[in-house]
């Protein structure tokens, strides 16, 4: 039988659990303190495992927040943080190159990977552009139905246009931020100002079409 304390306790810190833990006994319900301690060894047995994860997994809980609880990703940054401290020992008491560099490259991975409000907004654009283009080929297909080819015509080729620059900006990004070698810093740049631009198209069509929407409504134009 699960305890009804177990989803609460699950967002406790871990100062809040340990607290409920050691009060003073009456001051909670005895099946809220037993849940906590459950909580505690579950968090404790996650930091024992991701101690067997390898740098890759580590990183893969960082970077893929929304999948994994709060203690989980709490845990993974702890053990990112251990490691850069052991391996930063090792280096001093060997003297060697070959354990700073690998210091550096775990650090370098994790910072990295961590989003920026920059590379947000790049993919928020290309977000919009792969919406706009689905809309604008359904709206093609649909004119081209209605015996207006030229139009639908133009609305499919813009469909098109801005779906593949949205994508291939999302792909681009991650090949950035994973340091893919065909993601230099030219294509990179290139695929930014395209991608950018088809965002201020999408944009101002959106917004023409709302007025076009509400000049009909208010009787201005008939």
């Amino acid at each position: 039988m699960n305890n009804k304390f177990e989803y609460a306790m699950s967002k406790r810190t871990d100062e809040e659990l340990n607290k409920i833990i050691s009060s003073p006994q009456g001051d909670y319900q005895q099946e809220a303190v037993e849940a906590a301690k459950q909580e505690i060894k579950k968090r404790q047995n996650i930091i024992e495992k991701l101690s067997k994860y390898s740098d890759e997994q580590i990183l893969e809980i960082l970077t893929s927040k929304s999948d994994y609880q709060e203690y989980e990703i709490e845990a993974a940054e702890i053990e990112v943080k251990k490691r850069k401290e052991n391996i930063e020992d090792n280096s001093a008491e060997q003297q060697s190159n070959l354990e700073s560099e690998k210091v550096d490259d775990i650090g370098k991975k994790y910072d990295h990977m961590k989003p920026t409000k920059k590379s947000k907004i790049k993919k928020g654009f290309a977000i919009v552009n792969i919406f706009m283009g689905v809309v604008f080929i359904f709206t093609g297909v649909s004119m081209s139905a209605e015996q207006e080819a030229t139009f639908g015509f133009l609305g499919l080729l813009l469909g098109l246009t801005l779906l593949i620059v949205g994508w291939v900006a999302l792909n681009t990004r991650k090949r950035e931020i994973r340091e893919e070698v065909d993601a230099t810093e030219e294509t990179v740049k290139v695929v930014k100002i395209i991608n950018t631009i088809c965002f201020v198209i999408s944009i101002l069509i959106l917004m023409a079409a709302f007025l076009m929407i509400f000049l009909e409504e208010t009787g201005i134009i008939k």
